[in-house]
């Protein structure tokens, strides 16, 4: 019996090894991971960003001819370029008496959350909520970003 205690530790030292190698291996693992989605995400939100510019301007436009911003999109019959394949629809207006929201619905593939949720968003105020759209803000320059 004692010539088997020696073995006894060797295995259970071996097995936590073995424990410990598959948990730091998952652990590096999930870090790459989530740096290549943020650098995806990132880049999907610079390009969400510049394909707005029309939009903003647009909207702009009209609110400063009419004193209020219009109902829909559709009103300025414009052709604005998409929000890229971040975005999971196109773009999303919101008009709140004078103050108007410009959003995208986010492509999971853009997110390292399992693909919950999250909204990218221009408030024509600039005001954002801590919490909205069923996540937490994080702002970007002049939008803000709500992690589902």
């Amino acid at each position: 019996m004692l010539r088997n205690i020696p073995t006894l530790w060797v295995n259970v030292l071996g097995g936590i090894g073995a424990f410990l190698c598959i948990g730091m291996s998952w652990q590096v693992y999930a870090q790459r991971r989530h740096a290549q989605y943020e650098q995806k995400r990132q880049a999907g939100m610079r390009e969400v960003v510049a394909n707005a510019q029309p939009v903003i301007a647009a909207v702009r436009a009209y609110e400063k001819q009419h004193k209020k911003p219009p109902e829909t999109l559709e009103v300025l019959k414009k052709t604005f370029p998409s929000p890229g394949p971040m975005a999971t629809q196109g773009w999303e207006y919101r008009r709140e008496e004078a103050k108007w929201t410009l959003a995208v619905s986010v492509n999971r593939t853009y997110t390292s959350n399992w693909g919950f949720g999250d909204t990218f968003v221009y408030r024509s105020d600039g005001k954002y909520e801590r919490e909205a759209y069923g996540g937490i803000l994080e702002r970007f320059g002049e939008w803000g970003y709500y992690w589902e």
